[in-house]
């Protein structure tokens, strides 16, 4: 059987909490049953994020029945565009450059006197927010695994890129093979850290 439902994004600037998009949709879902609903938010004038200038969005999607708002979920994001032409990087057109150390964290784990300092968030911003600073380093490249999700989202509120490294040591193949694991592994880490957060606001509620 399927339901009618209408899904609702609105973005603010996070620091404060002015409105710069929204957008609206119907859609028709199958009950049991996954279903991808997309809509197009223009942001024709906006901020890019830096290391510098760590400047953050927040979307809310609510999803709304006969009966009024059945879920809603926040996520913050960052505005920024990075590619490499030749062995340099680039950050939002501008040539930059990466300063900064790795984090192989399953290694970490081994260490028994480390016990959960991995979940204290005031370690961890003096990990990734205190030290780095005092070192002027911009990034860290995440290595072997990835870390928990609120590494990320501190990272982005103080300013420092992660690159999550692919396990790439042990695959063989063809090309295409390689290009299609290495995608289903972005896309897995992406949907699974958006219904962890879910699953954790639906807790906490």
């Amino acid at each position: 059987m399927d339901d009618s439902v209408s899904l609702e994004v609105v973005v603010i600037e996070k620091i404060t909490g002015k409105k710069v998009a929204a957008g609206k949709g119907r859609f028709l879902v199958k009950r049991d049953n996954l279903t991808e609903m997309a809509i197009d938010i223009p942001l024709p004038e906006f901020t890019f994020w830096t290391p510098e200038n760590p400047f953050l969005y927040a979307a809310t999607a609510r999803l709304i029945i006969k009966s009024g708002v059945a879920d809603e979920l926040d996520h913050q994001f960052g505005m920024r565009d990075f590619t490499t032409k030749g062995k340099f990087f680039y950050l939002n057109g501008e040539k930059y450059i990466l300063r900064g150390t790795n984090i192989t964290l399953q290694r970490f784990f081994e260490d028994p006197d480390c016990g959960n300092l991995v979940w204290d968030k005031e370690w961890v911003r003096k990990l990734l927010v205190d030290y780095p600073k005092q070192l002027n380093w911009n990034a860290m490249r995440i290595c072997v695994c990835i870390v928990p999700d609120f590494w990320y989202d501190i990272a982005d509120e103080y300013g420092l890129l992660f690159q999550n490294e692919w396990l790439y040591w042990q695959n063989h193949g063809w090309d295409e093979q390689i290009r299609k694991e290495y995608a289903d592994w972005v896309w897995r880490w992406v949907l699974s850290t958006a219904l962890r957060k879910q699953m954790m606001r639906s807790e906490s509620g």
